[in-house]
């Protein structure tokens, strides 16, 4: 009888602990279309079945669910923990609107109140201070870790690398300690050289396409601009649609095309993809080592007489991206600190940014003013989450505002023509659901480039 009851118990806390678990697991199953169990969490019973005291339990399962969130998190933004909470306090220079806070006070309520109820209300509260609970805790380990472990081992996805199937998926269990030992490593890693990084290698063994199109142009007025969140749209008439207002230069003295890359990793990763034909890392090298030991795209220009200039709509304090800008060799960099004396802010999403077209028109106007000058614009206003339009989901108000910028382009460069303008994608937009993710490529970002015809 007592087997039978510590059977029934097992299955109760394990249905229990693993519905926390696929709960928190929401975001890498809206991001990877499966959840994650942790290992950690089996440890409850055991830790629970030598300390009474409530405090102690309460803070027990808050430490494990903060743990579980804040790795999904960082993982969403391309970064490990470390590198995430570092660059955390960057929340603190953007603007969320009032509603944010409140839902993110209630759900810390809510989640506060949840936590009381499982250690006083569950079968968590069961567990007393006593060896045959002790015994129990131990024994739900085992059994459980048998049990999860096994299912990646049949489907061919534990570290045993047994493969029945012949194929090698992805663990459904982790371990949250040596998930956080990996985060440590890549933290505190010594990066190389950004000579010695490996070069990005764009499809055919290309380089990036600022490289293919702007490294050996000698054009005198030259443009990059990294657009923030554009991805290729797998549909091809809403691609056409939301390139329109930019293809029609063709007939406004310009020859426009359509180009495509590869992306790997976020925002950071893309700038030195495009500055440098490098690899994500490089960025980190240049921040971490405080300088370039080779010389990027930047430099290149310069030293063949171009004034070179770097604009972005936001703060250069994210990602210490004022200071990369620094090592990459640009004369001219400026920010929100600048743009927020000639224009008001905007709010598009939760970055404090001004209109990003503020800066294209700033931007093409000082081109005007050099005899050669290269023009390296970072934009922001796309980045997600983004505040929907009315009646509109955040899918299609962050297509329609791609859509404006490229509009308000448009009639820009007919004002003050350039010789060559590179407009390629930093990445997909991240959205949380699969559906609103399904309709961009998973490999590609696109790439326009508009070139001035020569009468």
């Amino acid at each position: 009888m007592k087997f039978i009851n510590n059977n029934n118990k097992a299955v109760h806390l394990f249905l229990l602990i693993y519905g926390i678990n696929l709960l928190l697991s929401a975001f890498y199953a809206l991001q990877l279309d499966r959840p994650i169990f942790y290992y950690e969490y089996l440890f409850i019973p055991i830790i629970f079945s030598f300390f009474r005291n409530y405090y102690l339990r309460f803070f027990t399962v808050l430490g494990l669910l903060l743990t579980d969130v804040l790795i999904s998190i960082s993982k969403l933004y391309y970064f490990d923990t470390f590198n995430f909470l570092q660059k955390f306090s960057s929340i603190f220079i953007s603007n969320f609107s009032i509603k944010f806070w409140i839902y993110t006070i209630l759900i810390i309520c809510i989640i506060f109140i949840l936590i009381h109820l499982l250690i006083t209300r569950s079968i968590l509260c069961k567990i007393n201070k006593s060896k045959n609970d002790q015994k129990f805790g131990v024994y739900f380990l085992l059994c459980s870790f048998i049990l999860i472990y096994g299912i990646d081992i049949l489907s061919g996805s534990s570290s045993l690398q047994f493969k029945p199937n012949g194929k090698f998926n992805i663990n459904f269990s982790q371990s949250i300690v040596k998930q956080y030992i990996k985060d440590a490593r890549v933290y505190l890693k010594k990066y190389s050289p950004v000579s010695k990084i490996e070069n990005f290698s764009n499809y055919h063994n290309k380089p990036s396409i600022s490289y293919q199109y702007l490294q050996n142009d000698s054009s005198n007025k030259q443009v990059l601009i990294l657009l923030e969140s554009w991805g290729l749209e797998a549909d091809l008439l809403k691609r056409v649609e939301q390139l329109k207002p930019l293809m029609i230069l063709n007939n406004a003295g310009y020859q426009v095309s359509f180009d495509s890359s590869f992306y790997f990793g976020g925002t950071s990763q893309a700038e030195v993809r495009e500055l440098y034909n490098k690899s994500g890392e490089a960025y980190y090298s240049i921040i971490q080592n405080g300088q370039s030991d080779m010389n990027g795209l930047v430099q290149q220009k310069h030293k063949k007489g171009y004034t070179t200039i770097a604009l972005q709509s936001f703060s250069g304090y994210y990602s210490n991206g004022y200071h990369f800008r620094e090592i990459a060799g640009f004369d001219q960099i400026k920010d929100y600190s600048f743009f927020n004396t000639i224009a008001s802010p905007t709010y598009n999403n939760h970055y404090i940014a001004v209109k990003d077209e503020v800066v294209f028109e700033y931007g093409l106007k000082q081109l005007t003013k050099e005899n050669r000058a290269f023009l390296y614009i970072l934009t922001i206003n796309t980045h997600l989450p983004f505040h929907t339009n009315k009646n509109s989901s955040e899918f299609q108000s962050q297509f329609n505002r791609i859509k404006e910028q490229f509009a308000y382009l448009a009639e820009l460069l007919k004002k003050y023509p350039v010789d060559e303008l590179v407009i390629v994608g930093d990445h997909p937009p991240p959205f949380l659901t699969s559906k609103e993710r399904s309709n961009y490529s998973t490999m590609f970002v696109p790439a326009l480039i508009i070139k001035r015809v020569k009468k």
